[in-house]
């Protein structure tokens, strides 16, 4: 006995490809409905370090790492650029993550309680050129974590 399987037409396949082309652009859309959040007073912005950079501390009583202070070469960067920063952070600290809804990354370590990372930004699609809110979260051993929010930009070729 033959079975005959009908597969659907081009026209269904069409349909099919439109909707998840349309739901990836939706989900995308509602991901960058975030606010920017206004700048944290331990954020820097500059080329070098600024001259009152504090150093690592020891853990505080509260459980949990310590984002001391943070500096960026630019919160506004624009595509094809390198973007570099640095952390000092609470000398329980072991990690530090910088993520928006586009990337995320781990920033190296370079010494206890100092973060550095370079990077440099490559082109995306135009609709996503705009503001972030950058999450940068410092978590230690046992897992506890510190958040901060900054706000980011990314803008186009200069």
């Amino acid at each position: 006995m033959e079975r005959s399987y009908r597969f659907g037409t081009n026209a269904s396949y069409a349909k099919r490809a439109f909707a998840v082309t349309f739901a990836t652009i939706a989900i995308a859309l509602v991901g960058c409905s975030e606010e920017r959040p206004e700048r944290p007073k331990v954020v820097s912005v500059g080329e070098r370090l600024p001259p009152n950079w504090p150093l690592p501390q020891r853990a505080r009583p509260a459980p949990g790492p310590q984002i001391e202070a943070l500096r960026f070469s630019s919160l506004d960067v624009a595509l094809g650029s390198r973007w570099d920063g640095d952390a000092v952070v609470s000398l329980d600290t072991t990690s530090v993550h910088v993520k928006t809804n586009l990337f995320d990354f781990s920033m190296p370590q370079t010494s206890p309680g100092r973060f550095h990372f370079a990077v440099d930004l490559l082109d995306v699609p135009a609709f996503l050129v705009r503001p972030y809110a950058l999450h940068v979260i410092a978590r230690n051993r046992g897992g506890a974590e510190a958040t901060l929010l900054v706000p980011f930009r990314i803008h186009g070729r200069v």
